[in-house]
């Protein structure tokens, strides 16, 4: 059981700030999950600003809820900017960061853009395979119609990371249709 309180603690160590010397810049968002928490046996939900998407994150990160989104589809309903004063070619940290989502974070859903664009993801990590939305698992992983700019992914790990998933496992089904990502990867 400790080892379990200490798994628990290091998942969500990589959510806190992570470069306290640069320079932050823009406002802090707060994350909001009621488009779930509203409804969470829903088939569907819908993500539509900034504390929408940071709200997804969170769960994803929640090492409770392991794997919550299997078979659910996840609309992203505008255009969202994580951080819209913040430019990732800058050594400045933005002021909303993505929590390091690894192999031990799974999502088996539908990710769909809608062909709307997401920009100012920002995430650094030390651990192990680290991406975006975490570890690809499930029969049937789908991200479409969706475009990522302005954004910027490190790792320190020797085995790296990936821009949208750290991991794609072998047993897993992924699909990808209409995906652009331009993210600026430090390894």
């Amino acid at each position: 059981s400790i080892f379990v309180l200490l798994a628990m603690f290091f998942t969500l160590l990589p959510c806190m700030p992570i470069n306290a010397t640069a320079a932050t810049v823009g406002a802090t968002v707060a994350a909001d999950t009621s488009w779930y928490t509203s409804n969470p046996s829903a088939d569907e939900f819908y993500i539509a600003d900034a504390a929408d998407l940071l709200g997804l994150r969170d769960l994803i990160a929640d090492p409770t809820k392991n794997n919550l989104f299997r078979g659910k589809i996840i609309h992203i309903t505008n255009n969202i900017d994580l951080n819209p004063t913040w430019d990732a070619s800058s050594s400045d940290v933005p002021a909303n960061q993505w929590c390091t989502l690894t192999a031990s974070h799974d999502f088996a859903g539908t990710i769909d853009g809608m062909g709307h664009t997401v920009k100012g993801f920002y995430q650094v990590s030390s651990a192990k395979s680290a991406g975006l939305f975490g570890r690809a698992w499930g029969d049937n992983v789908v991200v479409k119609d969706l475009t990522i700019l302005n954004s910027y992914s490190e790792s320190s790990s020797a085995d790296g990371h990936g821009a949208l998933f750290g991991v794609l496992l072998a047993s897993c089904h992924a699909e990808f249709t209409n995906v652009y990502v331009d993210m600026r990867m430090v390894n």
